[in-house]
């Protein structure tokens, strides 16, 4: 199984890819976790191949949370 990383983004983990490599690094799969309406929710987002960064994912966290904040668009 996986093992998880954090970041210096509160919120935001990934976890390495067993042989795929992005690079001269193995590919990591970016997820974001938070809390509304009482429940903690994970999301999945995407691979590092793919164009996600630890700042990417960090920003989609942030607008999540002021959608949720401001009641409007996805949350």
């Amino acid at each position: 199984m996986a093992q998880w990383h954090t970041t210096k983004f509160r919120g935001v983990r990934y976890r390495k890819h067993d042989s795929r490599k992005h690079g001269v690094v193995f590919d990591r799969y970016f997820t974001i976790r938070y809390q509304a309406k009482g429940k903690r929710i994970e999301e999945g987002l995407g691979w590092a191949s793919k164009g996600w960064s630890e700042q990417k994912a960090a920003l989609e966290l942030e607008k999540l949370k002021e959608n949720y904040k401001k009641g409007e668009g996805p949350i």
